[in-house]
Parts: structure tokens; sequence; C-alpha cells
């Protein structure tokens, strides 16, 4: 079958890509910055980073365009506007605010991080507190902006594949069914990027790779129910943009969290998303529009 070529062509080129990024993070980066150009080794580690990301989130697009092509299918990249990509952008700010809120069963708000950006003498009814007020809402805003251009345009070249090319391979599918298999799929292709940096969890790689498969499975209902709904990947692209953007937010109020219970990446984030899982589950049953 065409569709296992598909996933085994992205997993393939996925692990050689992370391999090349990770020798060439390791030992070239390490040359050039020492011996050539005395630069700290950090600062071209950032350098490098950002590409890195960029083509590994479009290896999956080039791929599902590569076989879409071939196959001809078509996928829903863009549609006409409409009202659900205004939930792409609204959504994920209401995420974040709802983990916040379920990651306070696991830890006490701690405003030490968040004082950072304010001074000492910080008081929120003096005329001064308007301005950091207003300033961290720029912050804020900025993210949202970076959010829905940028990391959404990075998002759209795996979502081409995850919620494009295969959600169209899938329709003989169930909707829960086909999620499953995309979450799982999905979440497998996370793996390389783990195993080889710690993302998310580096004192537990291998616990993450488990955190990080079920992340995947239990958001990939929402991206599919955005997707087809909106009738275009941009809208799942959008949502997973904006919310990746401002994910940092959901820990910032807490100090020195443990990771794999409070925020977007820790256990509060999969009660949020089995919530929004089981109303999916009743609108779908009762067949609501929303």
């Amino acid at each position: 079958m065409k569709i296992k070529k598909a996933i085994l062509y992205t997993y393939f080129f996925a692990v050689c890509f992370t391999f090349l990024y990770y020798f060439l993070n390791k030992y070239f980066v390490n040359i050039l910055s020492q011996k050539f150009l005395n630069k700290s080794v950090s600062a071209f580690q950032a350098f490098f980073y950002f590409p890195f990301v960029f083509i590994y989130m479009w290896i999956p697009g080039l791929v599902a365009l590569y076989f879409a092509k071939k196959e001809k299918i078509k996928i829903p990249i863009f549609k006409k506007f409409n009202k659900y990509y205004f939930y792409g952008l609204g959504l994920p700010i209401i995420f974040i605010f709802l983990i916040i809120f379920v990651s306070m069963i696991f830890s006490k708000i701690d405003l030490t991080y968040v004082s950072l950006i304010f001074p000492p003498s910080f008081n929120f009814f003096s005329i001064s507190a308007l301005n950091y007020i207003l300033y961290f809402l720029f912050l804020l805003l900025l993210l949202l902006l970076y959010g829905c251009t940028i990391n959404t345009f990075i998002a759209l070249g795996q979502e081409i594949m995850w919620r494009g090319y295969l959600v169209e391979k899938f329709k003989k599918f169930n909707f829960w069914h086909s999620s499953l298999i995309i979450g799982v799929l999905w979440g497998i292709w996370h793996f390389p990027i783990t195993i080889m940096f710690g993302y998310y969890f580096s004192t537990y790689r291998f616990l993450t790779l488990i955190w990080m498969l079920i992340l995947t499975v239990l958001s990939t209902p929402l991206y599919i129910y955005l997707r087809q709904k909106g009738k275009s990947v941009l809208v799942s692209a959008l949502f997973y943009g904006i919310f990746n953007s401002i994910a940092p937010y959901s820990v910032m109020f807490f100090n020195e969290p443990n990771q794999l219970l409070v925020g977007a990446s820790g256990f509060a984030s999969f009660i949020v998303w089995l919530i929004v899982n089981f109303f999916l589950y009743l609108m779908m049953q009762k067949k609501l529009k929303i």
C-alpha cells in the first residue's frame, strides 16, 4: 500500500535528518565556533535550530504532497474562509487557561517567573502598573502573531500529512478509529528528536516517548474535527501554531513545576484533552453544530 510507503518515507527522512543535525550540532558547530570564528557554541546551535525545526516539520508535508500527486488525491490545504478559522485562533488561548487551571491541582500558583517581568516595587494600583501590564500583554500579542503566521506556516508542513493526506486515506474508517491511528503515527514521528535531544523532559527520555504518544493520541480528534469542519488543513495548522507558541504560558505561573504533571506537556493537559474529547463525542452523538 502506498500509505505504508508514505509513512515509512516520512520516518526514514526524519531519522536521517535528525542524525545529520545531531552530527552537525555536536561536531561541525563545535569546530566552526571554536577554531574558526571564536564564537560560543550555543549561539551557533540556536542559529541552526530554527532551520532544523522548519525542515523537520515539513518532511511529512513534502512526502504527503509527493504521494498525493502520484495518487491524484486532493488535499484541502486552504478553502474558503469560515468561522472555524476563528476557532483555530481562539481555542488555543482557552486551552492554555484550562490547562493552567487544571495544573493548580498538582502545583500551587507561584508568580516568581512572572515577577521577573515586573520590578520589585510593582503595584497593580500605581499609575506605572498599566505600563507593565501592557508590556506583558504585548509579549502575549507577539507570541500570538508569531503563532498565527510563522509558526502556522511551519506547522502546515506536518498538518498536510497528518490531517491532510492521512485523513483522506483513512476515510473508510470512522472518526475515532482514524483519530487513534493518526495520533499514534503522529506520535512516533516525534520519537527521533525526542530520543536524540530529550524533547520536553531531558532526564526522562523514555517516559517522554510515552507522554508524547499520549498527547498526540488525545489531541488528534480535535485537530481532525477542526480540519473537517473548516474544510482546510490550514485550520488545524493555525490551532497548532498558536497553541505551541503560547504553551510556555501554561508553566510560567508555577515555580519550578514538574512538567510531567503541569503545563501543556503534562498530565494536566491529558485531563483537558480527555474532557474535550468527551464533549466531541457527545456532539457527534447528538450531531450538534458549533
